[in-house]
Protein backbone atom coordinates (compact mmCIF):
# COMPACT_ATOMS: atom_id res chain seq x y z
CA UNK A 1 0.00 0.00 0.00
CA UNK A 2 3.18 2.27 0.85
CA UNK A 3 4.43 1.72 -2.40
CA UNK A 4 0.91 2.62 -4.45
CA UNK A 5 0.92 6.00 -2.16
CA UNK A 6 4.36 6.79 -3.74
CA UNK A 7 3.61 6.00 -7.19
CA UNK A 8 -0.07 8.09 -7.01
CA UNK A 9 2.66 10.99 -5.50
CA UNK A 10 4.54 10.89 -8.35
CA UNK A 11 7.88 9.90 -6.13
CA UNK A 12 10.97 9.42 -8.31
CA UNK A 13 11.96 6.44 -6.27
CA UNK A 14 8.66 4.61 -7.10
CA UNK A 15 8.97 4.96 -10.61
CA UNK A 16 12.21 3.90 -10.92
CA UNK A 17 11.05 0.69 -8.80
CA UNK A 18 8.33 0.36 -11.10
CA UNK A 19 10.16 0.58 -14.05
CA UNK A 20 12.91 -2.04 -12.40
CA UNK A 21 10.49 -4.35 -12.02
CA UNK A 22 8.03 -4.24 -15.10
CA UNK A 23 9.68 -2.95 -17.65
CA UNK A 24 11.12 -6.11 -19.24
CA UNK A 25 8.04 -8.19 -18.29
CA UNK A 26 5.83 -5.30 -19.88
CA UNK A 27 8.10 -5.47 -23.05
CA UNK A 28 7.69 -8.71 -23.70
CA UNK A 29 3.76 -9.25 -23.24
CA UNK A 30 4.25 -6.55 -25.95
CA UNK A 31 6.77 -7.84 -28.24
CA UNK A 32 4.05 -11.33 -28.06
CA UNK A 33 1.35 -8.43 -29.68
CA UNK A 34 3.60 -6.46 -32.11
CA UNK A 35 6.39 -9.14 -32.98
CA UNK A 36 8.43 -6.30 -33.10
CA UNK A 37 10.74 -5.17 -29.94
CA UNK A 38 11.93 -1.88 -31.24
CA UNK A 39 8.00 -0.88 -31.19
CA UNK A 40 6.89 -3.04 -28.00
CA UNK A 41 10.22 -1.05 -26.23
CA UNK A 42 8.05 2.15 -27.80
CA UNK A 43 4.98 1.07 -26.50
CA UNK A 44 6.10 0.34 -23.04
CA UNK A 45 7.88 3.39 -22.53
CA UNK A 46 4.72 6.03 -23.72
CA UNK A 47 2.38 3.72 -21.86
CA UNK A 48 4.41 4.34 -18.76
CA UNK A 49 5.01 8.18 -19.39
CA UNK A 50 0.98 8.60 -20.19
CA UNK A 51 0.23 6.64 -17.00
CA UNK A 52 2.66 9.39 -14.61
CA UNK A 53 0.96 12.47 -16.55
CA UNK A 54 -2.30 11.05 -15.97
CA UNK A 55 -4.62 11.87 -13.13
CA UNK A 56 -5.23 8.62 -12.31
CA UNK A 57 -4.67 7.12 -8.83
CA UNK A 58 -4.42 3.19 -7.85
CA UNK A 59 -6.07 1.99 -4.22
CA UNK A 60 -4.59 -1.53 -4.19
CA UNK A 61 -1.82 -3.27 -6.36
CA UNK A 62 -4.04 -5.83 -8.32
CA UNK A 63 -5.95 -2.57 -9.62
CA UNK A 64 -2.60 -0.96 -10.58
CA UNK A 65 -1.57 -4.59 -12.55
CA UNK A 66 -4.64 -4.71 -14.42
CA UNK A 67 -4.52 -1.20 -15.13
CA UNK A 68 -0.78 -1.55 -16.27
CA UNK A 69 -0.92 -4.39 -18.58
CA UNK A 70 -4.63 -3.17 -20.30
CA UNK A 71 -2.96 0.03 -20.98
CA UNK A 72 0.14 -1.29 -22.73
CA UNK A 73 -2.38 -3.94 -24.54
CA UNK A 74 -4.89 -1.00 -25.82
CA UNK A 75 -2.27 0.64 -27.08
CA UNK A 76 -0.44 -2.18 -28.94
CA UNK A 77 -3.67 -2.63 -30.75
CA UNK A 78 -3.65 1.04 -31.71
CA UNK A 79 -0.25 0.81 -33.18
CA UNK A 80 -1.11 -2.32 -34.68
CA UNK A 81 -3.99 -0.30 -36.53
CA UNK A 82 -2.31 2.80 -37.15
CA UNK A 83 0.37 0.82 -38.81
CA UNK A 84 -2.40 -0.33 -41.15
CA UNK A 85 -1.61 -3.78 -40.78
CA UNK A 86 -3.90 -6.70 -41.64
CA UNK A 87 -7.17 -6.81 -40.26
CA UNK A 88 -6.58 -11.00 -39.68
CA UNK A 89 -3.19 -10.20 -37.75
CA UNK A 90 -5.58 -7.51 -35.26
CA UNK A 91 -7.95 -10.66 -35.04
CA UNK A 92 -5.54 -12.63 -34.09
CA UNK A 93 -4.56 -10.27 -31.45
CA UNK A 94 -7.93 -9.36 -30.05
CA UNK A 95 -8.86 -13.05 -29.85
CA UNK A 96 -5.11 -13.82 -28.37
CA UNK A 97 -4.39 -11.31 -25.74
CA UNK A 98 -8.25 -8.96 -26.31
CA UNK A 99 -10.84 -11.44 -24.04
CA UNK A 100 -11.90 -10.51 -20.97
CA UNK A 101 -10.29 -12.89 -18.57
CA UNK A 102 -10.43 -13.97 -15.12
CA UNK A 103 -8.56 -10.78 -13.35
CA UNK A 104 -6.95 -13.35 -11.35
CA UNK A 105 -5.95 -15.20 -14.26
CA UNK A 106 -4.47 -12.60 -16.08
CA UNK A 107 -2.88 -11.35 -12.61
CA UNK A 108 -1.11 -14.82 -12.35
CA UNK A 109 0.04 -14.89 -15.86
CA UNK A 110 2.19 -11.43 -15.26
CA UNK A 111 3.34 -12.05 -12.09
CA UNK A 112 4.86 -15.48 -13.83
CA UNK A 113 6.38 -12.99 -16.45
CA UNK A 114 8.27 -10.67 -13.83
CA UNK A 115 9.58 -13.75 -11.93
CA UNK A 116 10.79 -15.12 -15.11
CA UNK A 117 12.59 -12.34 -16.19
CA UNK A 118 14.09 -12.12 -12.66
CA UNK A 119 15.24 -15.40 -12.76
CA UNK A 120 16.55 -15.12 -16.81
CA UNK A 121 18.36 -12.07 -15.70
CA UNK A 122 20.26 -14.22 -12.96
CA UNK A 123 21.61 -16.82 -15.71
CA UNK A 124 25.38 -16.56 -16.76
CA UNK A 125 26.46 -16.53 -20.20
CA UNK A 126 24.57 -17.30 -23.04
CA UNK A 127 22.10 -19.67 -21.01
CA UNK A 128 19.71 -16.42 -20.68
CA UNK A 129 19.60 -15.45 -24.38
CA UNK A 130 18.88 -19.05 -25.12
CA UNK A 131 15.90 -19.20 -22.59
CA UNK A 132 14.56 -15.74 -23.80
CA UNK A 133 14.72 -16.56 -27.48
CA UNK A 134 13.04 -20.55 -26.64
CA UNK A 135 9.96 -18.41 -24.47
CA UNK A 136 9.77 -16.46 -27.47
CA UNK A 137 9.08 -19.43 -29.76
CA UNK A 138 12.00 -20.50 -31.55
CA UNK A 139 13.43 -23.89 -32.16
CA UNK A 140 16.94 -25.02 -30.87
CA UNK A 141 17.82 -25.01 -34.34
CA UNK A 142 17.55 -21.31 -35.16
CA UNK A 143 18.59 -20.55 -31.32
CA UNK A 144 22.11 -22.08 -32.74
CA UNK A 145 21.84 -20.37 -35.60
CA UNK A 146 20.94 -17.14 -34.37
CA UNK A 147 23.93 -17.46 -32.10
CA UNK A 148 26.18 -18.64 -33.59
CA UNK A 149 26.70 -22.03 -31.32
CA UNK A 150 26.09 -25.39 -31.95
CA UNK A 151 22.80 -27.00 -31.04
CA UNK A 152 24.36 -29.61 -28.28
CA UNK A 153 25.37 -26.52 -26.65
CA UNK A 154 21.22 -24.83 -27.00
CA UNK A 155 20.15 -28.28 -25.32
CA UNK A 156 22.76 -27.84 -22.77
CA UNK A 157 22.18 -24.21 -22.05
CA UNK A 158 18.58 -24.79 -21.89
CA UNK A 159 18.44 -27.77 -19.80
CA UNK A 160 20.39 -26.03 -17.28
CA UNK A 161 18.12 -22.79 -17.27
CA UNK A 162 15.15 -24.91 -17.03
CA UNK A 163 16.73 -26.40 -13.89
CA UNK A 164 17.37 -22.95 -12.55
CA UNK A 165 13.83 -21.92 -13.19
CA UNK A 166 12.62 -24.74 -11.90
CA UNK A 167 14.41 -23.89 -8.56
CA UNK A 168 13.83 -20.09 -8.38
CA UNK A 169 9.80 -20.30 -9.41
CA UNK A 170 9.14 -23.37 -7.17
CA UNK A 171 5.35 -23.76 -7.60
CA UNK A 172 4.57 -21.46 -10.60
CA UNK A 173 7.45 -23.67 -12.93
CA UNK A 174 4.88 -25.64 -14.15
CA UNK A 175 3.18 -22.86 -15.79
CA UNK A 176 5.92 -21.99 -17.70
CA UNK A 177 5.11 -24.84 -20.28
CA UNK A 178 1.26 -23.61 -20.50
CA UNK A 179 2.04 -20.04 -20.92
CA UNK A 180 4.60 -20.45 -23.40
CA UNK A 181 5.11 -23.75 -25.22
CA UNK A 182 8.99 -24.71 -25.71
CA UNK A 183 9.33 -25.74 -29.61
CA UNK A 184 11.25 -29.07 -30.08
CA UNK A 185 14.93 -29.03 -30.81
Amino acid sequence: MEYLAALNKKERKAWEHLYREYYASLCTYVYRIVRDRDSAEDIVQDTLINIWRSGHSFQEGREFNSYLYRSVYLNSVQFLRTRGLHEAHLSRVQQEFGGREDDLAFSIREELVRKLRAAIDEMPGQRGKIMQLALEGLPGKEIAEQLGITIHTVKTQKRLALAHLRERLGKMYFLIFIYFPLKPW
